[in-house]
């Protein structure tokens, strides 16, 4: 099944996998509005550097325990690159270091399954809504398209009126913010590539992990 064509949460064989260059998996966890898990396929020409952005799956729930069991499930079903978010809640931290004890030891170099999210670089913005939406609609432009959108997000994106994007707050659009942490982690991924110099923020997710041993 073609990457493209596929509908949200098709079940990929590995080998259908393999049509992504990297898979990335985001987070925004639950708040006012439910919270969101995405996972978004880099598909396109490796010599020319020609990507698009493909979203495969995606989760909601507005409990929080249900929502990092998505993520578990999403993980294990693509086994992304890693996945993106907001590493200080608290709350979703606890839950993960009890699932995480629940589980067997594995080996450093074996993938443990989801440990939370590596903190996103957009979590640094004043104002992470009046960069985001505006990265998010650049890509679905419909004469230069690479993002493909498949699921439930739409209405989120539909919502925010432009001239409240500098007062909207972290947490406000779960969805949104994932999409982004998602999609910010694709296009530096590209322009790595590009540049031959590649990041490995999950070797630095493992190696800190406290079930790493």
């Amino acid at each position: 099944m073609d990457l493209y064509e596929a509908p949200l949460g098709h079940p990929f064989t590995p080998d259908e996998l393999k049509q992504a260059v990297a898979i990335f998996g985001a987070v925004g966890w639950p708040g006012r509005r439910p919270g969101y898990a995405v996972v978004l396929a880099v598909c396109g020409d490796t010599k020319r550097h020609l990507y698009d952005l493909i979203v495969l799956d995606e989760a909601q729930s507005s409990n929080l325990r249900e929502m990092i069991h998505h993520c578990e499930s999403l993980d294990t079903r693509y086994q992304p690159s890693f996945w993106a978010g907001d590493d200080e809640n608290t709350a979703a931290e606890e839950i993960i270091l009890d699932l995480c004890d629940a589980r067997p030891k594995v080996k450093q170099d074996t993938r443990p399954g989801f440990t939370g999210p590596y903190r996103s670089d957009l979590l640094e913005l004043d104002h992470i809504y009046a960069y985001a939406m505006p990265l998010i609609q650049s890509l679905l432009q419909k004469d230069h398209k690479r993002l493909y959108l498949k699921g439930s997000i739409w209405p989120y994106i539909e919502q925010p009126q432009p001239d409240d994007l500098a007062f909207l707050e972290h947490g406000e659009y779960p969805a949104i913010e994932a999409m982004a942490f998602a999609v910010r982690e694709a296009l530096d991924w590209i322009q790595a590539a590009k540049t031959k110099v590649r990041r490995n923020p999950v070797t630095e997710q493992l190696a800190n992990h406290p079930m790493a041993f």
